[in-house]
């Protein structure tokens, strides 16, 4: 399974999660995918521990995939604050932007960039 598909299975169901679990047709609702697809992916997600399912289609993360949500959720925030911040990228386009990159930078480069904005911040 790819990188990128976990993280956004992972992130969506930590966004979505208010405590009692998600179930499965709020994340296809909330990525934009059929159901089936969601279902599909899901049943991978378990079978790599990445989340659990219980009965009626609930959909819950486990330590492995919580740990998954919150780095790439820290990435998405560290980087859209980034845009929009320093950048002044207009707020939707610097969402949009910022989960287009979060996958695909290194944890070191991420760091750079934190430390970086921490610099600025004290100038």
């Amino acid at each position: 399974m790819q990188k990128e598909t976990i993280e956004n299975y992972c992130k969506t169901i930590l966004f979505l999660d208010k405590g009692d679990s998600v179930k499965s047709v709020d994340i296809a609702r909330e990525l934009g995918i059929s159901k089936i697809s969601v279902s599909i992916t899901l049943h991978k997600l378990r079978e790599e521990n990445y989340v659990e399912m219980r009965r009626y289609g609930k959909v819950h993360l486990t330590e492995k995939g919580k740990t998954v949500a919150r780095k790439i959720s820290t990435k998405h925030r560290a980087i859209r604050d980034f845009l929009q911040d320093r950048l002044e990228i207009e707020r939707d386009r610097a969402m949009i932007e910022a989960c287009a990159i979060e996958h695909h930078l290194s944890d070191n480069t991420m760091k750079k960039l934190t430390s970086f904005c921490k610099k600025l911040d004290k100038k």
